[in-house]
């Protein structure tokens, strides 16, 4: 059934590129305003742009209006789809599905970067990779650009790592599952009482990162990304997913804390529960605000030297090429992408004024120099780490869908501590579910015609 969804996707998709050329004429309006419609998730994370963006924008250009539709996020993508095949697409739109773009339905951006004096490599690392369409290329032609960068990194409470002997770890540190295990069992402490009781880490199960952190080399579907066997069940492997069981069994983190762990309804990170956790630069600031004394590093490694601690990814909007105003919309997105970041509240900045803004930084590099952001950056610790960090990000092989690729691992503890498998037979087990999900990924994918 699955398949066959896909493929009909894949059917209304191909139709739907036969359609671009069938669009309506301008439809500007009889003053010569010109009205651009964006799509993303709406709501509070992205209300910067209604109360800071759109205002600005119009007030440069006032022959662009620029209407802003929020859309759930687990619904966006299915809405693009649906719209392309309807021939009724907004003008840009955020995160387009990768088949999308692979059927034709985004403009590429090099020509309007080209005439404007916009490089890729005025963009944050992660961006710059091509054919990686997640962070904003494919086939090696810009299809989106990023407003934001959020780095998927680690925080810790420095409190429970001095109280456990154990020394503050820096930006340029790399620990491995190893180290990662040592610490969890320096920091834990059992207690049958939640007030006393602390965990050693979160879980660091790969694949929750495994969409934003390469973790290990090589990546755990190869370098064509086509390939778990040989890649998700390696000796490195082995070795993490041993940790992490063992974590498990050895009650060290939260995921294991039984009935407890339904009852912690509130982020005990934030409560000083928790040694170590994944997160971003916005948890970081969250977590000093609330009083953590909290340090961001990188997340543990998979393979011992591997350099890639840190994932990351883009808040990236692509315009569709069935868009009635493509050249306004360039206008648009470049004002996002290059400019407004200057006037929205960032970090620090907008837990104080308690207003909507950006929880990363500006991939645009130019802007790190500039204003209020180069006063964050020279001033607050947390701001200049996340910086520094987003350096260690190494973007994965392009892939269709690694949630879904690696979604079978999310049993591996169920069939080792239920079913009695030994570590090495459920990784092996979950890796030949993996190529067989990834091989059907795959071969959608490739009619679309990539």
């Amino acid at each position: 059934m699955k398949k066959k969804l896909l493929w009909l996707v894949t059917m209304l998709l191909l139709f739907g590129l036969l359609m671009v050329g069938c669009q309506s004429a301008d439809d500007s309006g009889a003053d010569g305003v010109v009205t651009i419609t964006i799509w993303d998730f709406g709501g509070e994370e992205f209300s910067y742009i209604d109360d800071i963006v759109i205002p600005e924008f119009e007030g440069k250009f006032p022959n662009i209006k620029v209407e802003h539709v929020g859309v759930l996020e687990d619904e966006l993508g299915l809405k693009i789809e649906t719209a392309v095949a309807a021939g009724e697409v907004p003008d840009i739109a955020l995160f387009v599905p990768t088949r999308v773009i692979a059927a034709g339905h985004v403009l590429s951006l090099d020509d309007y970067m080209e005439r404007d004096g916009i490089a890729r490599d005025d963009y944050c690392s992660l961006f710059q990779s091509s054919n990686i369409t997640s962070y904003g290329a494919f086939d090696d032609q810009v299809t989106a650009l990023p407003v934001e960068v959020n780095i998927w990194a680690m925080i810790y409470n420095k409190d429970l790592f001095a109280d456990a002997g154990l020394p503050e770890i820096g930006v340029e540190d790399y620990i491995d599952m190893d180290t990662w295990l040592e610490d969890a069992r320096a920091i834990n402490v059992p207690s049958e009482d939640l007030e006393e009781r602390v965990w050693g880490s979160n879980m660091f199960i790969p694949v929750f990162n495994a969409q934003n952190n390469y973790m290990s080399s090589p990546f755990a579907l190869g370098d064509d990304g086509r390939s778990c066997e040989g890649n998700a069940n390696t000796e490195d492997w082995m070795n993490a997913w041993g940790n992490m069981v063992t974590a498990y069994q050895e009650d060290l983190t939260p995921e294991s804390a039984g009935v407890w762990f339904e009852e912690l309804e509130a982020d005990m990170f934030l409560e000083g529960k928790i040694g170590m956790t994944y997160a971003t630069l916005g948890d970081a600031v969250v977590a000093r605000e609330s009083g953590v004394n909290v340090g961001l590093t990188g997340q543990p490694v998979v393979t011992e030297g591997w350099s890639g601690n840190v994932g990351g990814w883009l808040n990236n909007y692509s315009i569709m090429a069935a868009s009635e105003h493509p050249d306004e919309a360039w206008e648009f997105l470049k004002f996002l992408s290059t400019e407004a970041p200057l006037d929205v509240p960032l970090g620090s900045d907008m837990i104080v004024s308690d207003q909507a803004g950006m929880v990363g930084l500006p991939c645009y590099l130019p802007l790190h120099e500039e204003g209020r952001i180069a006063e964050l950056i020279a001033e607050d610790q947390l701001v200049a780490d996340s910086v520094a960090l987003m350096e260690h990000t190494v973007p994965p092989p392009f892939t269709p869908d690694t949630w879904t690729s690696f979604d079978t691992f999310w049993d591996l503890f169920s069939m080792v501590d239920e079913e009695g498998m030994s570590v090495e037979e459920a990784v092996n087990e979950a890796t030949a579910v993996c190529q067989e999900a990834t091989d059907e990924l795959w071969e959608v994918f490739d009619s679309i015609g990539q």
